[in-house]
């Protein structure tokens, strides 16, 4: 992720940090408008890496917000290491989210929350 990490830094948005080797970044970004952030990020790797994929942000206070609103905390002193966030660029369709809920093995342990899952 040290590329990537090194791309997005000379692409000029800020502070930023990888993490581990998902391909998730945290950038502490100087751009005027939160807007600014995904085009940035999604025109550095389109440029350094050939690929055009798309870019989905969250401000520090949506990630806080995730974190109260977590219907799982039970779990996260039990096995922390098993909390896992999908962040989606729109909210789903009722359909899309009676197929993902329809699965049985994850019914009780996978929610729907706006765009995130």
């Amino acid at each position: 992720m040290a590329l990537l990490r090194d791309s997005l830094v000379a692409a000029g948005p800020g502070d930023v940090r990888t993490y581990l080797q998902s391909g998730n970044v945290v950038v502490q970004s100087q751009l005027r408008t939160h807007a600014q952030v995904p085009h940035l990020v999604r025109t550095a790797i389109a440029a350094d890496f050939s690929l055009d994929i798309p870019v989905i942000t969250r401000r520090p206070a949506e990630i806080d917000g995730l974190i109260a609103a977590n219907p799982f905390s039970a779990y996260v002193a039990l096995r922390p290491h098993l909390i896992r966030v999908i962040f989606l660029e729109a909210v789903p369709s009722k359909e899309g989210i009676d197929r993902l809920t329809a699965v049985e093995d994850i019914r009780d342990t996978c929610r729907v929350i706006g765009n995130h899952v």
